[in-house]
C-alpha cells in the first residue's frame, strides 16, 4: 500500500531560507569603515550563535535528507506533484544559506574544513552544484588548512565542472583560490590544476585570430547650428600605403563614417565579444566600407 503524498508548506520553506540568506549578508562595500567594522562583528556573532545552537548541523541533516532523492520527479512521488520542482530550489538555498553562515568568519570555516570531502563528493549533482561552490569558496578563501586537504581528485572534480558548465565564474574562483594562501603560490596545486587542465588546453583558452581594428579621426571636428556661419561641407585625406587583403578569415577594409563624441569609444576593449572598436561597431557610429553600411557591428 502506497503512503500518500506529504503536503509540503513549499513557500513558505522557500521564503524562510531566502530571508535567513539576507540575514546573513555582508555589509555593504561603500560603507564607511568603522560602520563597516560595527556589522561584520554583528554579523560574526549572529555566525557564532547560530552555529552554537546546531544551525550549522541542521543545514547538513537537511542537504544529506533532499540528496536522497535523484530528481524532481523522485522527491514529487514522495511530496505533492507541485512540489518537485522546487527540490532543485530548495537545495540550491539551503547550500547557499550554509555558506552564508560561514563566509567570512574563519572559526567556523576551519571546523567545517573537515567535510571537504563530503562536500566535493556532492559535486556529481549538477542541480545543486551552483551553491556547492559558494559553500567551497568560502572555505578555501578563509581557511588554510582547508587547502592542506585538497587532494588531485578533489582538483579533477572541481575541473570537470568546466565540461558540464563551460567557463563558469564559480569554478573559476574556486580554482583560483586553491592556487593563492595569504598571498603564497600553492605549488603542489597549481601543478595539479596544469596538469589537468593543459591536455585539454580548449577548455580555457578559445580564442581566434581577428583582424586588428585602427581608428583615425580628423583634427577638426564639425558642429553646424543653424544661422552658423561655418562651412557645410568639408573633406579630408587620407593616403593608404600598403593593403593585405586576407590576414585572418576576415577580409581587410576601409570603413568611413561618422560618429558622435559622447559615447563612441574606438579603443582597444571598447568592442563587444573581442576588443578593438572601429567606425560602425556600435550604436555611437556608422560607417560605410564600399560595399556595406556598418552600425552596431552588423553590415547591410
Amino acid at each position: 500500500r502506497t503512503a500518500a503524498p506529504i503536503a509540503l508548506p513549499i513557500e513558505e520553506v522557500l521564503e524562510t531560507l531566502q530571508d535567513l540568506i539576507t540575514y546573513f549578508q555582508p555589509p555593504e562595500e561603500e560603507l564607511e569603515h568603522e560602520d563597516k567594522q560595527n556589522k561584520l562583528r554583528s554579523l560574526k556573532n549572529r555566525q557564532n550563535l547560530f552555529k552554537d545552537e546546531g544551525m550549522l548541523a541542521l543545514v547538513l541533516n537537511c542537504i544529506d535528507r533532499l540528496n536522497v532523492f535523484n530528481s524532481a520527479a523522485h522527491f514529487a512521488g514522495v511530496a505533492r506533484e507541485e512540489s518537485g520542482t522546487a527540490w532543485k530550489e530548495i537545495l540550491n538555498l539551503l547550500y547557499k544559506l550554509l555558506a552564508a553562515l560561514i563566509r567570512g568568519n574563519r572559526n567556523n570555516c576551519t571546523q567545517f574544513s573537515n567535510n571537504l570531502d563530503w562536500l566535493i563528493s556532492k559535486l556529481d549533482r549538477l542541480e545543486s552544484s551552483s551553491g556547492i561552490l559558494e559553500v567551497l569558496h568560502c572555505i578555501l578563501i578563509e581557511s588554510p588548512e582547508a587547502l592542506n586537504l585538497i587532494a588531485e581528485e578533489h582538483i579533477k572534480s572541481i575541473i570537470s565542472l568546466l565540461d558540464k558548465h563551460g567557463r563558469n565564474h564559480k569554478v573559476l574562483d574556486v580554482l583560483c583560490s586553491l592556487c593563492l594562501c595569504n598571498g603564497v603560490a600553492v605549488r603542489a596545486n597549481q601543478n595539479y590544476i596544469c596538469d589537468n587542465l593543459l591536455p585539454r588546453r580548449d577548455l580555457l583558452l578559445q580564442t581566434r585570430l581577428i583582424n586588428d581594428v585602427t581608428s583615425m579621426r580628423p583634427n577638426i571636428f564639425l558642429g553646424v547650428a543653424e544661422g552658423s556661419a561655418q562651412y557645410k561641407k568639408w573633406y579630408f585625406e587620407l593616403i593608404i600605403d600598403q593593403v593585405d587583403a586576407f590576414l585572418t578569415a576576415e577580409p581587410t577594409h576601409l570603413r568611413v563614417g561618422w560618429a558622435s563624441t559622447s559615447g563612441y569609444a574606438p579603443y582597444p576593449g571598447g568592442g563587444e565579444g573581442w576588443g578593438g572598436n572601429g567606425v560602425g561597431d556600435d550604436l555611437y557610429s556608422y560607417g560605410f566600407d564600399g560595399l556595406h553600411l556598418w552600425s552596431g557591428r552588423v553590415l547591410r
